[in-house]
């Protein structure tokens, strides 16, 4: 607002154009300049928060309407009650803390490499000529390109991501460092020189000054980036010991399943008592969106298959939200479809090609023990006046249905060693099912592998002997799991999992064979016979794995000359953190 002043003297004269003078009225910035600042101070902070919050809502939204996949977007209102519930499980302060750890010792590496080479470099030209066209140019190198070399060089561990860290920030301070010291006034140097200033005097009073400030914006940019790499890296190669499954999940209580759904898998005592929970548990909990698994197994008619065909038969995968197809393919031919992930499951044993054959499977359930009245097992032809215990099977033959690769060779392992023979001292023959016993009573093969029930077609005569079988109470077979229900959507691979123990605890909890209705249904699913199935005692379905089963299995494909080389330890080949979260249990491994 403007106003004409009068010259003195001449107050009633009106003033001419020329000798006006404007004068501006002070505003509320000059008046009251602290509440206009903290006003304004204020509408930035509002606007900050503003804005994340908008973005926050609308992911809200997104995931409440179904536009995002709640499986790798979950809704941001979930979010703080799964940190809290893997806080107090103990789950998130160990992988915090090892995050750290990466990020921090990488970080210092790449920090003082970097500034000491840029320190170099900016002070010597020679220096800088030899290498500054090599580091330009692996500049420009996408640093996540780097993890196969490093996790060749530093193995599987935490070198990986310590060394991608270290090599990006590396850059960061090297380059800033370098221009920073490129960039000191020669006049500086020159002066440092002419009063005598040695190497350490020069770098404390001339060089350290100058590029402080160049080297902490670099090591500021360099922080934020390191974060991103780390976690980058983690999700391409995490060196975590756990399965890939657990790491980032939430176990919490099951109904119908307490301290009764979980035992030591180091507990390897015969009369142990399966895990179990109530009947009807653990209950679905179907998945949000429909999926179809494919699981082979090698055959549909073996009782060990009976669990999955009445899962199917009674709903209890499409209770899940699963559409599960069995397909019969041999375990050789599986293999490599599950690790393709072609397959999504294998009903098998852990055999020879899955321990040492480098495959990214996981053994995550068992399948039966035994009953301790079975005699499925080694069965030997007994000579005039011999007894069992004094069988010697050193150079004897053996007819077997399966090859030298299977999981038996771990119980022939322990009988071989009670009859003084080892594995590579008997000549072992594959047969066909309806010759392994006519080998036997023929006369043809010294001993045999007779499973249920053609075992029962020589037990009671005294020229045979049981010399023994698979041990009690320890599962050798399963479900093994591929990449796409380990990694890709380890929720079905529970969801399966808790279909599969539900009808286990439901209809397979004790003598299911003393209910006649029951079996009919079994026979009629596994196209046998009924009264062959009640020849044989049942199965005790027990789907947890035994602590120490794979190196024993090792140990005997070794001891056969099936496999060579170092063993393999068992949390590169077994899973039990899917059964254990169905049922409820944090693991204490």
């Amino acid at each position: 607002m403007t106003a004409a002043l009068p010259r003195p003297g001449h107050e009633d004269d009106r003033p001419a154009a020329a000798d006006r003078l404007l004068v501006r009225r002070p505003g509320p910035r000059e008046l009251r300049p602290g509440r206009t600042h903290r006003r304004r101070r204020t509408l930035e902070i509002s606007l900050a928060a503003a804005v994340p919050l908008l973005l926050v809502l609308l992911w809200q939204l997104a995931a409440d309407r179904s536009w995002l996949d709640a499986r790798i977007y979950p809704a941001p209102s979930t979010i703080p009650a799964d940190g809290w519930d893997r806080a107090l499980a103990g789950e998130l302060w160990p992988d915090l803390g090892a995050t750290l750890r990466r990020v921090l010792a990488g970080y210092a590496a790449g920090t003082v490499t970097g500034y000491l080479l840029g320190l170099l470099m900016g002070s010597l030209s020679l220096v800088r000529a030899a290498l500054e066209p090599l580091l330009d140019a692996l500049y420009v190198v996408p640093k996540l390109a780097l993890l196969p070399v490093f996790l060749n060089m530093f193995g599987l561990g935490e070198g990986p991501q310590i060394a991608l860290v270290a090599t990006t920030v590396f850059f960061f301070v090297w380059i800033s460092t370098m221009a920073a010291v490129l960039a000191i006034p020669s006049g500086h140097r020159d002066a440092g020189q002419v009063f005598g200033a040695g190497p350490w005097q020069m770098f404390r009073h001339v060089l350290l000054p100058a590029s402080l400030p160049a080297v902490l914006v670099g090591a500021r940019i360099a922080a934020g980036v390191a974060v991103l790499v780390i976690v980058a890296s983690e999700q391409i190669a995490a060196p975590d010991d756990r399965p890939t499954a657990a790491r980032p999940r939430t176990i919490k209580p099951v109904a119908g399943c307490g301290p009764a759904a979980w035992t030591d898998p180091a507990d390897l005592a015969p009369d142990r008592a399966p895990a179990r929970c109530a009947k009807g548990a653990p209950a679905p909990r179907p998945l949000a969106k429909r999926r179809t698994l494919t699981v082979a197994t090698g055959t549909l008619s073996a009782e060990y298959v009976a669990p999955l065909r009445l899962a199917l038969s009674r709903g209890e995968f499409k209770k899940e939200g699963l559409d599960v197809r069995l397909k019969v393919l041999p375990t050789p031919e599986a293999l490599p479809l599950l690790a393709k992930g072609e397959l999504d499951a294998l009903w098998a044993a852990p055999e020879a090609a899955v321990v040492n054959g480098g495959f990214d499977l996981r053994w995550v359930a068992g399948n039966f023990s035994p009953a301790p009245k079975s005699r499925s097992g080694l069965w030997v032809r007994l000579k005039n006046g011999e007894r069992a215990s004094s069988v010697s099977l050193e150079g004897t033959k053996l007819g077997t249905m399966i090859g030298k690769g299977s999981v038996i060779m771990y119980p022939m392992a322990r009988t071989f060693a009670g009859h003084g023979a080892r594995l590579d001292s008997i000549a072992f023959q594959q047969l066909g099912s309806a010759d392994v016993l006519t080998a036997l009573t023929g006369g043809g093969m010294d001993s045999a592998w007779l499973i249920d029930p053609v075992w029962r077609r020589v037990d009671g005569d005294g020229k045979y002997a049981f010399l023994g079988g698979q041990p009690h109470g320890e599962p050798l077979g399963g479900a093994l799991y591929g990449p796409t229900l380990l990694q890709r959507d380890p929720d079905a691979g529970v969801a399966f999992l808790r279909a599969y123990l539900r009808t286990v605890n439901t209809y397979f909890a004790g003598d299911y064979k003393a209910d006649r209705a029951f079996v009919a249904e079994l026979a009629k699913l596994l196209d046998v016979d009924a009264k062959i199935l009640t020849s044989v005692p049942p199965l005790r379905m027990d789907w947890e794995i035994r602590k120490g089963t794979t190196d024993r299995l090792q140990k005997a494909y070794r001891d056969a000359g099936v496999t060579t080389g170092a063993p393999l330890p068992e949390n590169r080949l077994v899973d039990r953190s899917l059964y254990a979260e169905a049922v409820g249990h944090r693991l204490r491994e």
